[in-house]
């Protein structure tokens, strides 16, 4: 029995972002209708892409432009819990099947809207595809070369975030709607999606630090070199993975000065001799060789794998990652399972319907067993005050860096109560990040990473080494309802507070574990973090220039794991909702990665070709591409995907005749001469304003967005009109606005509500307030460190 068993979802969207959201609720359960008109094709609409967003569910003929097809969904909403659509907005209300209209159907319904920019706004009736979004979401522009064009991700990742945040905020409402039966509109933007994956360029420069261009990441912390049958990524995070890499290529010296760990300008002047010594180092052995090698010393190495590559891992095959499936008219081949195990998820698994298939009976008479969840009957609503979807669940938050933080930032800012705890021995890692003044005593205070990641919580410190550290920490797991951490497998074991010991302490407990391979498989204990997880999970190969090598996803898979371990948070507290059930999370977020290649690790084994790096062409179409405008680093989209678009675009060009130039007139033709293209269309562009060419072609009807830069995304007119940016005041750092989050909803609050907490700001309130520690006992534990708001002297000598 999986965790939404009994849930009823009518899915209508289309694209990536929708399909991909209800395909995360059919595999934690539900019931989920995939509502498409007849076609004739059947079958052979059916691809890769298909097959993994479509996976577990089933198939309903149901054309919403008659008005037969608008009944029939209406008595099916009757009777469901979400539907998930993605229409151009207005496009519901104008068939009267918005959300007012389906409430007054059925109170409790949820209604997911997924669309590019959200239902308000602007830019809310833009045309935007991937590379759009790229560009007005702030990602392009800290992307790539610095010397070259912004680089959208190789794979729809902006997509599959606005589809995970769908679901978050379906499971979310579900939750939300337990106390009256009201149902909530769901409106999420993949361009906010897209900001939400940035390493927070705009809080940066805020906080002083330079400004964050293309390849400021990749001069710092990783390093591609060839080994003898491919590529190897040297990475390295901490201080001492930096010394141990520099030791491992006989450069030592380079790790002599530890400003390099933080000054840009200095590790650029040392990149030439250091790639000279790992291009040596690395030039006689295999990638899986100098990866080992890299590893055994706690060097965090990748190899940027490939499709072929992940369908042979070891680590994949012993986690059980890839599980054999069946697809009619496409045969057998290996696909991902869900991006973590959790015994929420479904075991039986339901191949892809095909387009229109109707295979289900319209009264929604389910499987045999399928038990129908029961909602309240709503009572009149007193007040109209949003509400806190996640109030009164608390939330223990031991995760270190971003990934972690970032997710339980969001719990927060959904209305749960998270409590992050830090140890004056070990505090969290990002403090000692981008700091505006690394000789300020209270430097730890000042990192812009920290504070971005870390909204939305109270904080406390404890030593979970000393014995009244353990048992204070026992108290607070006893009171909570998820324990989340992001340690190496062993920490917890260690610290005696495995999942065995937490279920002692409190058998209803939500563990997630967020381990860099998982807690299972022979590289279980290898050490890594974003970039590891961006190269072994796959990204890393689908990205990059046209014939270039692989580049890192500036540690952007950070936040896809973050956002899954929100999922599978939420689905994990359905699954006890009706079972009582606590459970362990066990999360490899380098498989929360992979999970999102399904399509290509798919399309590989149909055609044993592996694609090759594209940059921001498009399979199909062409134009499709960055061109610049005027002004320094000044960038546009351009996307044109059929011919009436292309005959817009020459005749704006002052071109016209081009529709008629042979090299020019078909898609065929104008993919074959696509470089000449590009030329000529950067030529055009360059002395024109980005915004200015976004403006036109827009208007008429061409995707196209402006490559905005860090602080532009600030001033944004889509981004300021939903308010997605929040100013916050924060003891040592004063006020910064912060980046939201990508969902609204009708009647709850999900938002940036506080600052991130100063070392052990609220020991008092948590240790006293709900634990009930006597006031002299604070003293003593701050006596012996097990407690504290400031870090010891010799820790700040050793940062």
């Amino acid at each position: 029995m999986a965790g939404l068993e009994g849930l009823r979802v009518i899915d209508i969207s289309r694209g990536v972002a929708g399909p991909f959201c209800a395909r995360l609720l059919a595999d934690g359960g539900a019931d989920v209708l995939r509502a498409e008109a007849p076609c004739g094709e059947g079958r052979g609409r059916i691809g890769p892409l298909e097959v993994f967003l479509h996976r577990n569910k089933r198939g309903l003929s149901l054309d919403l432009a008659t008005s037969g097809g608008r009944d029939t969904f209406r008595r099916l909403a009757a009777s469901s819990d979400v539907i998930v659509e993605s229409s151009r907005p207005g496009t519901m209300e104008a068939l009267g099947l918005g959300y007012d209209a389906l409430a007054a159907i059925n109170p409790g319904i949820v209604l997911v809207s997924i669309t590019e920019f959200g239902q308000t706004g602007p830019y809310r009736l833009y045309s935007a595809d991937h590379l759009t979004i790229s560009a007005l979401g702030g990602w392009a522009y800290t992307f790539g070369d610095a010397d070259r064009e912004p680089l959208q991700v190789g794979f729809p990742v902006m997509y599959y975030m606005a589809g995970t945040h769908g679901a978050i905020g379906a499971l979310a409402a579900l939750r939300g709607r337990r106390p009256d039966g009201r149902g909530q509109h769901v409106d999420v933007s993949s361009h906010e999606a897209c900001l939400s994956m940035l390493s927070y360029p705009q809080v940066l420069e805020q906080f002083g630090c330079p400004p964050l261009r293309r390849d400021f990441s990749a001069a710092l912390q990783t390093f591609y070199v060839q080994a003898s049958d491919g590529w190897i990524a040297l990475n390295h995070l901490s201080a001492s993975q930096w010394e141990s890499l520099c030791l491992m290529l006989g450069v030592p010296h380079l790790a002599e000065d530890p400003t390099l760990l933080y000054d840009m300008e200095k590790k650029r002047a040392i990149v030439p001799e250091f790639m000279a010594a790992a291009n040596e180092w690395a030039k006689d052995k295999t990638q899986i060789e100098a990866f080992y090698a890299a590893q055994e010393l706690q060097i965090p190495a990748g190899i940027p794998y490939t499709p072929r590559e992940l369908i042979a891992s070891d680590q994949l095959h012993a986690r059980e990652f890839l599980l054999g499936a069946t697809q009619p008219g496409l045969g057998e081949f290996l696909e991902p399972r869900a991006p973590f195990k959790s015994i929420s998820l479904r075991t039986d698994r339901r191949p892809t319907p095909d387009p229109g298939e109707r295979d289900c009976d319209v009264s929604w008479d389910g499987p045999p067993g399928t038990e129908r969840r029961t909602t309240p009957s709503p009572p009149p609503r007193v007040s109209k005050t949003p509400m806190d979807l996640l109030a009164g669940v608390r939330i223990a938050d031991l995760s270190h860096y971003r990934s972690g933080p970032t997710g339980t930032s969001l719990l927060g800012g959904l209305g749960a109560d998270v409590i992050k705890i830090e140890a004056l021995q070990r505090p969290d890692g990002f403090r000692f990040y981008n700091t505006s003044d690394p000789a300020d005593p209270h430097f730890y205070e000042l990192g812009s990473y920290f504070n971005a990641s870390n909204t939305n919580k109270r904080g406390i410190t404890l030593d979970l080494n000393a014995p009244r550290g353990k048992e204070l920490f026992a108290a607070l797991v006893a009171k909570s309802d998820v324990v989340i951490e992001n340690f190496s497998p062993r920490v917890m074991g260690n610290l005696g507070f495995d999942y065995p010991r937490l279920r002692e302490i409190n058998r209803g407990i939500i563990m997630v574990s967020m381990s860099c391979f998982g807690k299972s498989g022979p590289w279980r204990d290898f050490v890594g973090f974003g970039y590891v997880f961006d190269q072994i999970g796959g990204a890393a190969a689908a990205s990059g220039y046209e014939g270039g090598p692989p580049t890192h996803m500036m540690a952007a898979s950070d936040v896809t794991a973050a956002y899954m371990a929100v999922y599978a948070v939420l689905l994990a507290l359905e699954e006890r909702e009706r079972t009582g059930r606590g459970q362990f999370i066990d999360m490899s977020q380098v498989e929360s990665l992979a999970f999102l290649l399904g399509p290509e690790i798919i399309d590989y084994q149909l055609t044993g070709v592996t694609r090759p790096r594209v940059g921001n062409h498009h399979e199909a179409f062409a134009p499709h591409n960055v061109y610049p405008c005027r002004g320094d680093d000044e960038w546009i989209s351009i996307s044109v995907e059929s011919d009436e678009q292309w005959a817009v675009l020459a005749g704006v060009m002052g071109k016209p005749e081009w529709i008629r130039e042979e090299r020019y007139r078909t898609a065929t033709a104008r993919k074959t001469n696509e470089h000449a293209l590009d030329n000529a269309i950067a030529e055009w562009t360059r002395g024109l304003d980005k915004y200015g060419v976004m403006n036109l072609l827009q208007a008429r009807g061409i995707a196209s967005g402006a490559v905005l830069k860090p602080m532009e995304l600030l001033v944004d007119p889509q981004l300021e009109a939903r308010g997605m940016h929040r100013s916050l005041v924060r003891q040592f750092v004063g006020e910064h606005r912060y980046p939201g989050f990508p969902l609204r909803f009708s009647g709850a609050t999900c938002e940036q509500r506080s600052p991130a907490p100063t070392l052990g700001q609220h020991n008092e309130e948590v240790l006293s307030g709900l634990l009930g520690v006597p006031a002299t006992e604070l003293e003593a534990l701050r006596a012996a460190n097990i407690i504290g708001n400031e870090l010891p002297r010799a820790k700040l000598s050793r940062a």
